[in-house]
């Protein structure tokens, strides 16, 4: 049921926000606490007209020379990172709280509500106890993940319909139709994050599930495509697919199918570049990567997929570049492989110091990890003459891993036969029984 902000205490919505600033989604994002601090206060003092982007921009992201209007920008990727958070706050430690804090799309003014309708679905859900116990089971992946999609899908459906004054003005249709397109995005977004790390096959087979599932929802949306051929590209990336050949087809096409579905989804240009990529179609590769550029190059994802797409066509320098601008966009989430794929552009650049810092600080934030980063990371200590570091990682793979495939993995971003035999050699001299 729809309140009035005046129906809710302030009390209750300082007590709100101060709990959304202590959840995980937010502990670590001091930026984005501040952020919502802000919004909320202004509005909470009566000046929610005045919540601006360059009002925003002023308070929060001045630097020593001033805040430019022109970083406006910055604002709406800052707030849309914000309104992200609060919907995964509200899909997980937030579900049960009474006050919803929302920040509609078009809008830097919060709403409130109560959250009644979502308590009543939570009731039906398993508690937490078993909730964690399901998870422990490798092969209810796909279960878990809808669920927790369709918690997430709900809240956010409820915050696009908040952005309308009169509930009343809506038809049926309307709201059926905002309420599918928000559930494919949301899907798509859970099915993305459960692509990482790549590594494990039981990933990337439920990942592909979920990603069919947003096709059947929204055959319009390229998202699902993309997503799904990106999931069939990291198959074949990581020596996980049987049959690589028809897996690259599906995945090209995927790919052409999302960027017919909408020509502006960068998204869909990055996985046909990583596609053609893994078949060696550099020139076809850096056209579409140069589309995502044009139209748009701040998106995360679009730009993660294009630096991967960058390190397999030998460009590594560039891909630096991409890579660099995916970590800024979202740079508090441990569980993208930026970090990672940084370091290993930068490996193959030569810059071994880079390399190593990135590595570490991925291990540090707990990040993706695996045999396919150990090998990068063992090849970036003996380059800086980190011997001992080197030969620790060296067995932990043996250890871990024995019968990895390191020389077909490395091949995938080192094209000289002669450097790659040059790192073999340098790994089995530390240890590596290959």
């Amino acid at each position: 049921m729809k309140l009035d902000v005046t129906s809710i205490p302030e009390k209750d919505i300082q007590e709100q926000v101060e709990k959304i600033c202590t959840g995980p989604e937010l502990a670590n994002s001091p930026r984005l606490q501040e952020l919502l601090n802000y919004i909320v206060d202004e509005f909470l003092a009566g000046r929610g007209r005045h919540i601006k982007g360059f009002t925003i921009g002023k308070a929060i992201y001045v630097t020593d020379k001033g805040f430019d209007a022109d970083a406006n920008s910055i604002v709406r990727v800052e707030v849309g990172r914000l309104r992200r958070r609060l919907a995964e706050y509200y899909m997980t430690t937030g579900c049960n709280d009474p006050v919803i804090v929302g920040i509609p799309k078009g809008s830097y003014v919060p709403k409130f509500d109560t959250n009644l309708q979502i308590q009543s679905i939570t009731t039906r859900l398993p508690s937490d106890n078993q909730r964690r116990s399901s998870f422990s089971t490798r092969w209810l992946i796909v279960g878990g993940a809808v669920v927790l999609a369709t918690l997430l899908a709900f809240s956010w459906r409820y915050f696009d319909l908040m952005k309308y004054a009169d509930f009343g003005e809506i038809s049926r249709d309307k709201i059926a139709q905002i309420s599918k397109n928000s559930e494919a995005q949301i899907l798509f977004q859970q099915a993305f994050v459960l692509l990482m790390p790549p590594q494990d096959d039981a990933r990337l087979i439920s990942s592909k599930e979920l990603f069919q599932r947003v096709i059947e929802i929204d055959p319009k949306y390229g998202g699902g495509y993309a997503g799904k051929s990106i999931a069939f590209s990291l198959q074949i990336l990581f020596l996980k697919s049987k049959d690589p050949a028809g897996d690259i087809r599906q995945a090209i096409a995927l790919a052409k199918s999302s960027v017919d579905k909408d020509l502006e989804y960068s998204l869909g240009y990055s996985a046909l570049a990583f596609a053609q990529s893994l078949k060696a179609e550099t020139g076809n590769a850096l056209a579409n990567i140069r589309r995502v550029v044009s139209i748009q190059p701040h998106n995360g994802n679009a730009n993660v997929i294009a630096g991967l797409a960058l390190l397999i066509s030998g460009e590594s320098s560039t891909a630096v570049d991409f890579l660099s601008e995916a970590l800024s966009l979202d740079s508090d989430e441990p569980r993208t492989p930026y970090l990672n794929l940084l370091g290993i552009a930068y490996y193959l650049e030569g810059n071994y110091s880079e390399a190593a810092i990135s590595f570490e600080k991925n291990l540090a934030r707990i990040g993706p990890s695996g045999p396919h980063i150990d090998v990068f990371i063992a090849a970036t200590y003996a380059q800086i003459g980190e011997g001992f570091k080197a030969q620790a990682m060296i067995e932990k793979l043996q250890r871990t891993s024995p019968d990895y495939p390191v020389e077909r993995w490395l091949g995938n971003y080192i094209k000289s036969e002669d450097e790659l035999q040059t790192i073999m050699s340098t790994l089995q001299s530390l240890g590596l029984s290959q």
